[in-house]
């Protein structure tokens, strides 16, 4: 009975790996594979002490599974950064151990099917919860997807995965039970299914498409003896509505369920980036189909594969399709190592489908969460989420329990020398976890400082981080280079700082980082603009469509005076340019050049005519228009007609604000206070002349219609001083409610 109850908590363990939080870390997975550490080694124990036998699924896929984890750290003599193969193949080893121990557990435990349902149910209402709290708190239906909605993982397609993982359970227990627990059951279905749609997953609303297609043809094919018709059409129904509810509240969003499931693919973005991450990982398994680039490196090739796509420092870690990027990665042996564990359960499944219809039911519901996994995994990337590879580990492990028990498979007992060289191993595979979490938590610490410009630790703090493992940060940022960094902003100023972001450059200099903080460095310490600008050139041409490289080098060109330079950066960006780019250009032209060019005069005429341009962008216009010297000569004499009018000097202030206008003649507030300047002197013709003028020019804001109106009252021609304060009404300018009754009194009596 102990050992039962020791076994079952650690089930539970394993249950709850998805739920673990960040713990300080910048990535919860690092603190995930710690923890999953942490269960392996207390698990292993507890079977060693009770002397319960380790198994696995069979020889040859504990074989395979095994040199997986073999050829993966032999990738080390050939890949990029040789830290990132042993994090990736600690990984895989910690995956191994898990299932065996997830697989031995479930051998002991009394776990039977009306347990493991109501510990799925219990584990989905959690979640339902969780998400749904967050929705009520976060509803916002302008926005677009709510990427706050993940939750309890790092990605919202990730948490509509191991949503969808739990209702095929839901169903299966609609179909069994009777009373107030199928009653529970069928309450809870559709509020699953709707929580699902929050995620905006295309692969998962299709899923629950196609899973009624399922249970119609296995209701054909078993007769009804897997999934009735009445459950079929309860689960059809609370897809319903589930696709109701949703586009009701989401009627006016482009991320209901049905306009996100019937979007054009191609036009996608996400669909259109992940097409090219396909290619390139194709591409790059052809030209190195034996090793490939190493394991856990592509996130350092796929900067060369897509540098001209990168935007800023945001980086492809994943392919977004684990078959690809594991034969990237590993090459043709790596990838049939790492799915011929799948592959023998398909062949086990498609061989045995006879037995299987004759078998128990749950064994269909069993197999629904694998063929997920399997279709997730051409999508997306669950191999690195902790909380996807348990939960398949586990409903595998159910899977076949149940087929061996049907008599046509039988399990691999490890021998007891593996097993303690296993658990050996595991123990040095948790230290080695546990280094990785403590770097998690150190980049936190130094991002967090950058971020928030506050730098508490000490120098020898700072020194004693380890750089080893990882050697690249979680964005793929040396750990060195964030080190400088942090000590530079901190105001530490040393030629060691150099050597250090030379030394970090070496783990991964395809993002170019090192010449960005040199740039910095010799700016605000060796007080060098050349090699600020020598840098600063070559992390802008390294990573151009990049905010930080872009600005620091055409900042030193414009401090330089160099235009030309300028010119040649703007023109080497890729097309179409980011607007915030653009107008940085024009603003740097501007401080330079006495005038425009013709191009540039051209592309500010582009922008303006598109509405593509900001305040300042209208300023540029202007000056675009009739030059910088008028622009200044007009603001010098509106600025002394302002004094004048301050002093009462009526006619030298109206006089100065018409040569204001003659200087430059696109600034209304001349014309209106031209006007003003009239009016107090009581020739208001001239000033209805100024502002008529005024108003066949400009899009007024409604203080040129007041004016006017204020005026024609004046003139005793109420028709039009009511015309032009009903206008400047309807253009939101605020005036005092007596005098539009005054103004247009006629109109109310």
């Amino acid at each position: 009975m102990k050992s039962k109850t020791i076994f079952f908590l650690l089930f539970l363990g394993y249950l709850g790996v998805g739920y673990v939080p960040n713990l300080t870390a910048i990535d919860k997975m690092a603190t995930q594979f710690f923890y999953l550490g942490i269960l392996n080694i207390l698990g292993l124990f507890s079977l060693a002490y009770f002397k319960k036998g380790l198994f696995f699924i069979n020889k040859y896929s504990f074989i395979t599974f095994f040199g997986l984890v073999l050829w993966s750290i032999s990738s080390y003599f050939y890949a990029f950064n040789k830290g990132e193969v042993f994090i990736y193949s600690n990984k895989i080893f910690i995956f191994l151990t898990s299932f065996l121990v997830i697989y031995s557990l479930l051998r002991e435990i009394e776990l039977n099917k009306s347990k493991f349902i109501f510990l799925i149910t219990l584990l989905l209402i959690f979640e339902i919860l969780w998400i749904n709290t967050l929705f009520i708190l976060r509803f916002n239906i302008s926005e677009g997807r709510d990427m706050g909605l993940r939750a309890f993982t790092g990605n919202i397609n990730i948490t509509g995965i191991a949503l969808l993982f739990k209702i095929p359970f839901l169903v299966f227990g609609i179909n069994e039970y009777k009373g107030v627990l199928k009653k529970t059951l069928i309450l809870l279905l559709p509020i699953s299914i709707f929580t699902v749609f929050l995620m905006g997953s295309r692969l998962s609303n299709l899923i629950l498409g196609l899973l009624i297609l399922g249970f119609i043809i296995y209701n054909i094919i078993s007769k009804g003896k897997i999934v009735s018709v009445k459950t079929i059409i309860i689960y059809a129904c609370s897809v319903t509505i589930a696709v109701l509810s949703n586009y009701l509240i989401f009627k006016e969003s482009k991320i209901n369920v049905i306009e996100r499931s019937s979007a054009s693919l191609i036009n996608n973005y996400s669909t259109a980036s992940r097409l090219r991450y396909y290619k390139q990982a194709i591409n790059y398994f052809f030209e190195n189909p034996i090793f490939g680039t190493g394991a856990g490196n592509w996130k350092i090739q796929s900067l060369i594969s897509d540098n001209e796509n990168l935007i800023d420092y945001v980086v492809p870690y994943e392919v977004h399709n684990d078959y690809l990027q594991i034969a990237a990665e590993l090459g043709i042996i790596g990838f049939f190592l790492s799915y011929s564990f799948y592959f023998i359960i398909l062949y086990l499944l498609v061989k045995n489908y006879k037995k299987l219809l004759k078998g128990e039911k749950m064994i269909f519901f069993l197999v629904i969460p694998f063929i997920i996994f399997l279709l997730d995994s051409a999508i997306n990337f669950p191999i690195s989420r902790p909380i996807i590879i348990i939960f398949t580990f586990i409903f595998l492990g159910k899977l076949f329990l149940k087929i061996e028990s049907n008599g046509f498979f039988k399990s691999y007992k490890i021998k007891t020398s593996i097993f303690y060289l296993i658990l050996i191993i595991s123990l040095a595979s948790t230290y080695f976890s546990f280094v990785v979490y403590k770097s998690f938590v150190n980049q936190n610490i130094l991002i967090v400082g950058m971020l928030q410009d506050s730098y508490y630790l000490t120098e020898d703090e700072v020194y004693e981080i380890d750089s080893t493992i990882p050697s690249i940060g979680a964005t793929t940022v040396p750990m060195e280079i964030y080190k400088a960094n942090y000590l530079f902003n901190k105001g530490i100023y040393s030629d060691t700082l150099f050597y250090m972001v030379d030394k970090g450059a070496a783990k991964n200099p395809h993002l170019f980082t090192q010449h960005a903080v040199k740039s910095v460095m010799y700016i605000r310490h060796k007080k060098d603009l050349d090699s600020a600008k020598h840098y600063a050139e070559k992390a802008f041409h390294g990573i151009s469509n990049n905010d930080v490289h872009y600005n620091l080098y055409t900042d030193i060109l414009a401090v330089m005076k160099d235009s030309v330079g300028l010119q040649e950066a703007y023109n080497y960006l890729k097309k179409p340019t980011r607007e915030n780019f653009t107008e940085k250009y024009l603003k740097h032209m501007n401080s330079i050049r006495s005038n425009f060019d013709k191009k540039d005069s051209l592309l500010i005429d582009e922008l303006y005519n598109n509405k593509r341009i900001s305040n300042f962008g209208d300023a540029l216009n202007i000056i675009n228009k009739i030059g910088k010297e008028n622009v200044f000569k007009g603001f010098n004499s509106a600025t002394e007609a302002e004094l004048n009018f301050k002093n009462k000097k009526y006619k030298i202030a109206a006089e100065l604000y018409e040569k204001a206008i003659k200087f430059n003649s696109e600034e209304i507030a001349y014309y209106d206070n031209a006007a003003n300047s009239y009016m107090k002197l009581g020739d208001n013709q001239k000033a209805i002349k100024l502002l008529l003028k005024a108003i066949n020019r400009f899009e007024t804001t409604g203080n040129t219609e007041y004016l006017l109106a204020i005026l024609f009252y004046d003139e005793g021609d109420k028709e039009k001083g009511c015309k032009y304060i009903l206008e400047a009404k309807a253009k939101g300018f605020k005036f005092p409610r007596g005098i539009e009754i005054l103004f247009c009194e006629y109109e109310y009596y």
